[in-house]
């Protein structure tokens, strides 16, 4: 009996209590339709304006999706048009989504209309490259760099945007950044876009090795990037909280 027990399997559990079926409880499973139904108002959701750009990471891609939208709009759920300059088309939306950018196109751009905080850092996001919800690189076309370097979706790498237009972006590993045109404008978003670096990601100190493709130290953008905040120690610059 006791070599009979020690050869019984490791993974072996003996369990106790009363079972019973729970079939009843869960119900039939979705169909095709269902599942394409969920997926469609998920991105409409997330993204607000769907189009092929959105779409096109998704199990079937905008073709799997398209039916399911265009019977949407047919019964008054959501609204197609051309809402996205530079997407290509249709384009289905959320109705309360059509009304924001609406609004958006009537209010100020530049996240300086006055509804920051006192520190200035509520019109700052800072997303993950791969998150959903940040559209540069699969909705819209990334900004022009300085460089014949392409940002990319992966993940560790971080987006910073001011007013929604995007200054920043850090390469995965925090030592390398490129720079967008909102950056090189020499006005206060590239200041902002620091500061949000230290204040929202916690760090101590940032260590950037090269900017735009050159030592840091020594490239276009060192003299705004020392202004905003960091501190030149060669070949880097040094971004440190002040307690």
């Amino acid at each position: 009996r006791a070599r009979s027990s020690a050869r019984r399997p490791r993974h072996v559990a003996m369990l106790g209590g009363r079972w019973s079926t729970v079939a009843s409880l869960i119900g039939a499973p979705a169909t095709g339709t269902e599942r394409l139904h969920a997926r469609a108002m998920a991105l409409l959701e997330r993204c607000g304006v769907v189009s092929r750009e959105a779409a096109e990471n998704e199990a079937g891609g905008f073709a799997a999706l398209y039916p399911v939208l265009r019977a949407l709009e047919e019964s008054g759920r959501v609204r197609r048009g051309h809402f996205v300059d530079g997407l290509s088309g249709a384009q289905f939306a959320l109705p309360g989504a059509v009304e924001r950018l609406r609004a958006s196109r009537a209010a100020p751009q530049d996240g300086r209309d006055g509804r920051d905080g006192p520190d200035g850092l509520e019109s700052v996001q800072i997303l993950s490259a791969i998150d959903p919800a940040m559209p540069w690189g699969t909705l819209l076309s990334w900004p022009e760099t300085v460089v014949a370097q392409t940002p990319r979706r992966v993940a560790g790498a971080r987006v910073v945007s001011v007013g929604g237009r995007p200054v920043l972006y850090m390469e995965r590993g925090d030592k390398s950044i490129l720079t967008f045109p909102a950056a090189r404008e020499d006005g206060p978003d590239l200041e902002r876009a620091v500061r949000a670096l230290l204040e929202k990601q916690d760090y101590q100190s940032l260590r950037v090795a090269r900017v735009d493709g050159a030592e840091a130290d020594k490239s276009g953008p060192a003299d705004q990037l020392v202004r905003a905040g960091f501190v030149r120690e060669h070949p880097g610059l040094v971004l440190t909280r002040v307690h």
